[in-house]
């Protein structure tokens, strides 16, 4: 019962922390959040890991632009950050058609497994009295 006092003190002080945490880091200013074509990729790899295109290479690029840019490479990171967009702008298509097949493979997965105990229900008797009959089938029935 003690654990359950101090678990309920801890998160109590959790949420009353938790707003000055999230204001505190709303208004610290860092690269990605004063960099809006940052935010703008960022926010396009996200659209297109959501959709299923493998988004690691532009992930780790848009890292090291972000380092690149931090460090005070400018024209570095803005010729990585253009290859970026141009890169995504050509995944863009790609994604819709992606994300309706993965839809697609889901609900064929669906139906298939809601099939198996229909199936199973209709098969199994037919399957288990075949093979009953073909077992028995020279079994002689003696007259008393």
């Amino acid at each position: 019962m003690k654990a359950y006092k101090v678990y309920s003190v801890i998160i109590l002080l959790i949420v009353i922390i938790s707003p000055f945490i999230i204001v505190s880091s709303q208004s610290s200013e860092d690269v990605i959040g004063t960099n809006s074509t940052i935010t703008q990729l960022l926010g396009e790899i996200v659209y297109l890991y959501d959709h299923g295109v493998n988004v690691s290479q532009l992930v780790n690029k848009l890292n090291y632009a972000v380092k690149l840019e931090q460090e005070g490479n400018i024209t570095a990171s803005s010729l990585i950050i253009s290859q970026l967009q141009e890169n995504i702008s050509a995944l863009m298509p790609s994604a819709e058609s992606n994300y309706y097949k993965i839809i697609a493979l889901k609900i064929i997965e669906i139906i298939l497994l809601l099939s198996i105990p229909v199936l199973t229900y209709v098969f199994l008797p037919r399957i288990y009295l075949s093979i009953w009959y073909r077992s028995r089938r020279k079994w002689l029935v003696k007259k008393k």
